[in-house]
């Protein structure tokens, strides 16, 4: 199993944090002229949360093909998330892809290691997911 991935996408490194589907939303309201405040339950909902990926690529090109792969996970069923080994589905949830923005896309000198050698491009990308429950 991945280390790190996103769906059939491993990474060198996913940094950030990943949110649960399971907190109990709350919202206070309160009205003017009306003393005290309510508490309405808004239920168990998944919050946006951003993690970064990172990953090194045979060339350039591919590096480009990839970012472009990665963007084909938004707006469609969730996807399991695998982070510092931890596989996010043994805690219940899933990940929708929301946003998916390039850090840089490009270019490096050759590398001997990472998952793709020998490296010529290098892939890093903020990733905007929301947990959703796995039923």
């Amino acid at each position: 199993m991945a280390t790190n991935s996103i769906g059939d996408f491993e990474f060198l490194a996913l940094t950030g944090h990943p949110l649960r589907a399971d907190d109990d939303q709350v919202v206070v309201k309160s009205r003017p002229g009306v003393d005290g405040v309510v508490l309405w339950l808004k239920g168990q909902r998944g919050r946006p949360f951003r993690l970064r990926s990172a990953v090194d690529a045979p060339t350039f090109t591919y590096a480009r093909w990839l970012y472009g792969r990665y963007l084909t996970l938004k707006d469609h069923d969730p996807v399991p998330l695998v982070w510092g080994g931890i596989n996010m589905q043994q805690e219940g949830f899933k990940v929708a892809v929301v946003e998916v923005e390039p850090v840089e896309v490009g270019a490096m000198m050759a590398s001997a290691g990472g998952n793709n050698p020998p490296s010529y491009g290098w892939v890093e990308v903020d990733w905007t997911l929301v947990a959703i429950a796995d039923t």
